[in-house]
């Protein structure tokens, strides 16, 4: 029986130093900022019909005034419109679709991807985010 206790009691008090460590860990400094923001949605179109400053400012008038967008960019010079938006209140496809009521050829640019080669992190992403989230739900200094 006093086998029994002592290993429970180890146990405990394992459990507890554990458990010290982790909220030390996650109120150690507060949260970035970045925990705190809500994620945004980026949008990039190839407008055709976008041509001088006045059509530019024109569209970016219009798309501010539409709920959710955060910001829009308009270059004339390389034809390409840019729009920040919230993706709870609106998504890319209607954006695209407003654009294209405006312009008749509207069209995702091509980006050329880069894929960096050298050493990587060992560490999957997924396990670093499932940390970073584990700590932010812990941390009292939000």
């Amino acid at each position: 029986m006093n086998v029994l206790r002592k290993t429970a009691t180890i146990a405990g008090w394992t459990g507890v130093a554990c458990l010290t460590g982790l909220l030390t860990w996650a109120n150690w400094e507060a949260p970035p900022l970045h925990a705190q923001a809500k994620p945004i949605g980026v949008a990039l179109l190839k407008v055709d019909g976008l041509t001088d400053e006045a059509r530019a400012a024109g569209i970016r008038r219009k798309i501010d005034g539409l709920p959710g967008v955060t910001a829009c960019s308009a270059n004339p010079a390389s034809r390409l419109l840019g729009v920040t938006y919230d993706t709870d209140i609106i998504s890319e496809k209607e954006l695209t679709a407003f654009v294209k009521k405006q312009f008749n050829q509207v069209s995702q640019p091509s980006v050329e991807e880069t894929t960096v080669k050298g050493p990587q992190c060992p560490v999957p992403m997924e396990y670093i985010l499932k940390m970073e989230r584990l700590k932010y739900a812990l941390c009292f200094r939000q």
